[in-house]
This record gives C-alpha cells, structure tokens and sequence, in this order.
C-alpha cells in the first residue's frame, strides 16, 4: 500500500492565527484519498495543536524524519513554503532520495533549481493532484 506525506507550511500558518490554511488542504486530500483509492497517509497536523506547545526542535525533526522515510510518496502545498524551513527540509529529503514529489499551488521558490529539481510535477490544485494519484498510481 503507497503511503503518502503530507507537506506544507503550518507553523507559519498557526503564528499567523490562520491554522485553517494548513489543515482544509490535508483534510480534504485524505478525504479523497480514503473515498477512491486504498491509500494511507501521514497527516502532521494530526496532534499538531497540542505538540506544538510541548516539543523541542529535536522531537520535530525526528518525527519528521521517521514519517518521511515510511512514507513513498509526498504531497506539497507550495503556499508559503518560503516561510517554512521543515517544508523546505521535506522536500529536500524526497529530492535526495528520489521519491516523488507531487506539489500544487504556486511559489516563486519553484523557479529556483534546487527546489525545482525536487519536485516531480507541479500542478494547479488539490483536485489535480487527486486526479493525477489516479492516472498514475492507482494501478
């Protein structure tokens, strides 16, 4: 079963008192992913609320670390991913390793090479990128 990771800024979102934009996104993908298809998911923002207020920098990037080496997949919202070092840091992981990473949205960071050749494929929306889990990874 591929499990996907689930990137995107959320501590720039939380600081900013608009924690909505970093879990409507994530909550309607595994929303879709659960309807269609027999995916699994790591969704960081599962707990987030209350581990925010209690790990040090070391538990985050380790948990980090552990899901993103579970995980085969990463999806990326590139909204604010210039204010979101551990988005930046996930995506650098996946590149390093080769792993697909399906980005939607937009982000003047995307015309950089070291970002760019991270990515796989860039697409417009969270629609897109359910549609595109379908045509290729979905066999």
């Amino acid at each position: 079963m591929i499990k996907f990771y689930l990137g995107g800024s959320m501590s720039y979102h939380h600081s900013t008192n608009q924690l909505h934009k970093a879990t409507e996104w994530r909550d309607y993908i595994s929303t879709k992913l659960d309807e269609h298809f027999m995916y699994n998911y790591f969704n960081p923002m599962i707990n987030f609320s209350k581990n925010v207020k209690t790990a040090n920098n070391k538990t985050i990037v380790q948990q980090n670390q552990l899901y993103l080496d579970k995980c085969d997949i990463m999806i990326v919202n590139l909204e604010c991913i210039d204010k979101s070092p551990g988005t930046l840091y996930e995506v650098f992981d996946y590149g390093a390793k080769n792993k697909p990473v399906i980005a939607f949205g937009e982000s003047l960071w995307t015309l950089n090479p070291h970002i760019a050749e991270s990515l796989t494929v860039i697409l417009e929306t969270k629609e897109d990128v359910i549609e595109y889990i379908r045509d290729y990874y979905n066999q």
